[in-house]
């Protein structure tokens, strides 16, 4: 099937009563540009019936049927008419489904396949998820710990882009991703499977505020044959260039990551998983290096460092090596806020892992063990590093 566009920017979006505000300003910034003709711009959001007049005033549904009922609208990014001031875009509503459940991989699959099947199919896909993150997974409804709760395991999600993109013989060039925490091994690991050549995410400090979209779409609509790797540094780099952004900045840290690299750091983490020792390793590491003390989320490059602060230059010397030369070419943009300048014991370099404290951990219990309830799956190919996170789990809650 001939591609109807260079590229379609997919937008798959939750938008939650806390997190509405944001969405509207990401609009905002969406729809002040003239969107080419060569571009196409796709959404689907998962919001609240009540608030849905707040990112589209014509909207015309029918009233919750319950309090807090969730509706999904899809939406085209279109020109404004011809009659309008050619100021901008706007929303052209496709359709309303309040069954459509953001959270499932049947949906979420039925969802691409009408992109790569229909009239928005492209050349190159770009895709951002929006909304709560959780590092293993996206649109987390409830906590974790419910046992009602529901989220888009990453599993799901890599498995929904091979059953459609993949299937039909094109790819997903790159995902960028307005969740807390997805800069995480798992997620890049599982994108990488998915055949995503670049991944962008925050590891620490993300709002709601997201990227510069105006800067990012600017560059595209400006160049559509921009590669994939610059369309990720651009994404990186334009964050300090809006004032709105600035102010939230701070301590956050972003990462624009080639995911061809994990070739390489799969035998490297196992290799780590053979040497490390549970003792030794709770040894080197405090509570003040964990990025997230609720999920034990821990940067992978400073437990490395950490081992060689306390066991001296000759722990391991080629493997610290490997690693360190990993750090300096696996990220093609990063960005740093001020804050994390000053000397921090939880530094992140651009990758958290989990290394639980305890294997009452609800995090390591549902996602990072090698056997969980609902495990990230990466048991099969990185199985020696999930044997130390067991042994170490145990030995931590001894």
């Amino acid at each position: 099937m001939q591609a109807t566009y260079k590229w379609t920017v997919i937008c798959l979006m939750h938008a939650t009563n806390d997190t509405t505000h944001s969405a509207m300003a990401m609009f905002r910034d969406m729809l002040s540009l003239d969107i080419p003709d060569d571009v196409c711009i796709t959404i689907c959001l998962r919001i609240p019936v009540d608030n849905v007049r707040k990112i589209d005033r014509e909207y015309a549904g029918p009233p919750p049927a319950f309090p807090d009922q969730q509706t999904t609208l899809f939406y085209q990014v279109v020109r404004k008419d011809k009659g309008a001031a050619r100021t901008g875009s706007k929303l052209n509503m496709l359709k309303e489904d309040r069954i459509f459940d953001i959270t499932k991989k049947e949906d979420i699959s039925n969802f691409f396949q009408s992109i790569v099947t229909g009239k928005q199919r492209a050349d190159r896909y770009m895709l951002f998820t929006w909304g709560h993150g959780s590092a293993i997974g996206v649109f987390p409804f409830r906590e974790i710990q419910h046992p009602r709760y529901q989220l888009l395991i990453m599993t799901e999600l890599k498995e929904a882009i091979l059953n459609t993109f993949v299937s039909a013989g094109q790819k997903v060039d790159i995902v960028v991703m307005m969740d807390c925490n997805m800069q995480y091994f798992d997620t890049g690991l599982i994108l990488h499977q998915a055949k995503v050549a670049c991944m962008v995410a925050a590891e620490y400090g993300i709002d709601f505020q997201g990227y510069n979209y105006i800067a990012i779409l600017s560059g595209l609509y400006g160049n559509t044959s921009i590669a994939t790797f610059d369309l990720a540094r651009l994404a990186i780099n334009t964050l300090q260039q809006s004032p709105a952004l600035r102010p939230h900045l701070n301590t956050a840290a972003f990462f624009a990551t080639d995911l061809s690299f994990y070739d390489r750091l799969i035998p490297l983490i196992n290799q780590l998983g053979r040497k490390l020792k549970p003792d030794e390793a709770r040894n080197a590491i405090t509570v003040d290096n964990y990025l997230h003390t609720g999920s034990d989320l821990i940067d992978l490059f400073q437990l490395v460092d950490k081992m060689v602060a306390r066991f001296g230059d000759t722990w391991e010397p080629a493997l610290v090596k490997e690693f360190n030369a990993l750090r300096e070419h696996m990220f093609i943009e990063t960005f740093k806020g001020p804050g994390l300048m000053r000397p921090r014991p939880n530094i992140p370099f651009g990758m958290a892992i989990c290394v639980p404290r305890s294997k009452h951990s609800y995090f390591y219990r549902y996602f990072a063990g090698s056997r969980p309830t609902l495990g990230s799956g990466i048991a099969d190919t990185c199985g020696q590093w999930t044997d130390f996170i067991d042994a170490y789990a145990a030995a931590s809650t001894s």
